[in-house]
Order: structure tokens, then C-alpha cells, then sequence
């Protein structure tokens, strides 16, 4: 996928920094691919991934990635989310997954003297520019960007971790693949009379 983001930082740092990233990477694919994070291919200032459900049976391609490196990393990194086969952007419709983070909640229910914890999953998948889905988390260009987020700038967060390929791909994992139980398929087959 070609990124359309202009280069500001010298190609060159941002290329050392993007080689370290996908190194790092290649010291744990096979434990990624187990479960089930494919790399399809890395080509600066991006890398393509499927993410597969693999506890689901039939094991099922969820969703792709897109992540863009570009001005990495006075910038965050950017998530695009793709078409698994074509590479293509998909618009929000066209994500077939959630990607929730649970939260702890306390409620007190009317007539009982004490209080319940509940784990709600709220979803942080949302709608951006051009109905294109964005993971609204810290560390992720689209977040950072949005104008809900001025508040919260990048360079808050650049040296914490956040940004760098594992949690991105950690964030993308945790968020949702633990939480697909099952497809919902309907299959019409019709045969061709000779």
C-alpha cells in the first residue's frame, strides 16, 4: 500500500529506525504466526499483516493492517485497515471484527448493600476521516491526529513504549482477537445443470 504521508524526517533515520523495528519483529515471527499474526510483506515505510482467529474453527482471516512508518518517530506509526487479500483500504462497514477494551465498572444495584464489579467491553474502533475505521488508542497516528486528542499529544508517549511495531501489533491482537468466539457464516451453494 502506497503511502501518500510527505517524508519530513531524513529518509535515512527513519529507514534505520524501521529495519530495527522489523528485526525486532523477526526475532518472535514463528510466535506471532501461532497466533495467527502473518506478516505478508515490509517494505519502508510499511508492513502488511492478516490477522487470523486461529481458536475458531474454521480458522478465519479476521482483518488487515496496513501500518505506515512514515517520519517514524518524531510521528506515531499509522493503521490503516485493509482488505486481507487485495490490500486495499476498507471503510467501516466493511470491518467484520470489534476491537474492545474492558474496563472494570462498579454498580450498585437497588435493594442489595454491596457493590458489583462488571467488566464492560467498550469499543475503540471508530469511524474516522472518509469512513475509515481507526484503532483509538495512544500511540497510533490516527489517534493522536484526531481533534478529540489535541490534549494528548504524541511526544507524551513516544518514549514509552507506544508506537513501536510490538505494541502496535500487541494493541491490534489484545483488542480483538481474543474476543471472537465464532463466525457467522451462510453458505448458498447452487449447481451448475449440464
Amino acid at each position: 500500500m502506497e503511502t501518500n504521508k510527505k517524508q519530513v524526517v531524513q529518509p535515512e533515520v527513519s529507514r534505520i529506525k524501521f529495519e530495527k523495528e522489523i528485526a525486532e519483529f523477526l526475532l518472535i515471527e514463528d510466535d506471532w504466526r501461532k497466533k495467527g499474526v502473518i506478516c505478508l510483506k515490509a517494505n519502508f515505510p510499511t508492513i502488511e499483516f492478516i490477522f487470523i482467529a486461529p481458536h475458531t474453527k474454521p480458522q478465519t482471516v479476521a482483518f488487515g493492517v496496513s501500518i505506515d512508518f512514515t517520519n517514524y518517530d518524531i510521528e506515531p506509526p499509522s493503521i490503516v485497515f485493509v482488505n486481507p487479500f487485495t490490500l486495499e483500504p476498507v471503510v467501516v462497514k466493511d470491518m467484520q471484527v470489534g476491537f474492545f477494551q474492558v474496563v472494570n465498572q462498579t454498580q450498585q444495584i437497588q435493594g442489595l448493600p454491596q457493590q458489583f464489579q462488571m467488566q464492560v467491553p467498550n469499543q475503540i474502533l471508530m469511524q474516522g476521516l472518509n469512513d475509515r475505521p481507526f484503532l483509538c488508542i495512544p500511540g497510533i497516528r490516527e489517534y493522536h491526529n484526531h481533534p478529540a486528542h489535541t490534549d494528548n499529544p504524541w511526544l507524551n508517549h513516544r518514549t514509552r513504549g507506544e508506537g513501536k511495531l510490538f505494541f502496535v501489533l500487541s494493541q491490534l491482537y489484545n483488542h480483538c482477537i481474543p474476543h471472537i468466539t465464532g463466525f457467522n457464516m451462510q453458505v448458498n451453494f447452487s449447481l451448475k445443470q449440464f
